[in-house]
């Protein structure tokens, strides 16, 4: 029987050719595992970007105006971004995000989940009341109010401007029926000092003053007329210088102005409001 005296070595190689492939499958898995890492820097390099790097690649700086550019022009990509960079809106634009030329359902939904707007936006002085009932014909503006401002807190607010705004017309209307005589009470107060106003109308100083009180408004007037050449009309005439008192009199007591427009806009508001 033939003794294969090669197969020792012939063992030995296939071993050593086994453990060579190994490396072999080993050196391309790694090379591998660096191409899959140089691929990924970029990625990660993105994922680790700040808002404001990520901003200005979109041309945007992390500033105000520029985030409300981002609003304007409905770049909700933008808009994610300054929610990151923890933007708040204004509470004066507010209401101008309802302008048709604005509004957009995704952007105001970006900005409610960022925390940019809260209940605290919502009007509820007596002046911008109006914004509701602007909103309520159109279904999708009116949705997005009520979602930040249908709250307790807010209609309480809305409530509580009311009762000071009826109280502000209960004055009002009881301020214009005393008016009459309050003006003519003036006027007779100042008829008996004539002589006094006309010599301290003289020696007014014009440019002294940025405000004028009742007083100094009749001696600037006066002091006006001596100046355009009317002085001694004034020192002989009543009538002239009645006219004068009678109209700083009159400015100084100016009729209120008791209107129900903000108590109509206070209710339309509760009303749109649900509560």
């Amino acid at each position: 029987m033939a003794v294969d005296v090669l197969a020792p070595l012939r063992r030995a190689l296939s071993w050593w050719n086994s453990q060579e492939e190994g490396k072999k499958q080993t050196r391309i898995a790694i090379v591998a595992l660096i191409v899959a890492i140089i691929a990924l820097v970029p990625i990660v390099n993105d994922w680790l970007a700040s808002p404001e790097e990520e901003l200005a690649k979109l041309g945007y700086k992390k500033t105000y105006e520029d985030f409300w550019r981002s609003i304007s022009n409905k770049h909700t990509e933008a808009v994610n971004l300054f929610m990151q960079a923890k933007l708040r809106l204004e509470p004066e634009h507010f209401g101008h995000l309802f302008d048709d030329r604005i509004f957009n359902v995704d952007i105001f939904n970006v900005l409610f989940k960022g925390n940019s707007i809260d209940e605290q936006h919502c009007p509820t002085d007596i002046k911008s009341l109006k914004l509701y009932k602007f909103v309520a014909p159109n279904p999708e503006k009116l949705l997005a109010l009520r979602r930040v401002c249908n709250k307790p807190a807010v209609v309480a607010s809305i409530r509580s401007i009311r009762i000071a705004e009826q109280e502000r017309i209960t004055e009002a209307v009881a301020k214009n029926q005393g008016r009459p005589e309050r003006v003519k009470a003036c006027v007779n107060k100042y008829q008996s000092e004539k002589q006094k106003l006309i010599k301290d109308a003289i020696q007014f100083d014009l440019l002294g003053h940025t405000t004028y009180t009742e007083y100094q408004c009749i001696l600037a007037h006066l002091n006006t007329e001596f100046l355009l050449g009317g002085g001694q009309l004034l020192v002989n005439s009543d009538q002239a210088f009645l006219a004068i008192i009678r109209q700083c009199c009159d400015e100084y007591d100016p009729p209120q102005q008791p209107g129900d427009s903000g108590i109509r806009a206070a209710d339309d508001a509760i009303a749109i409001l649900g509560g």
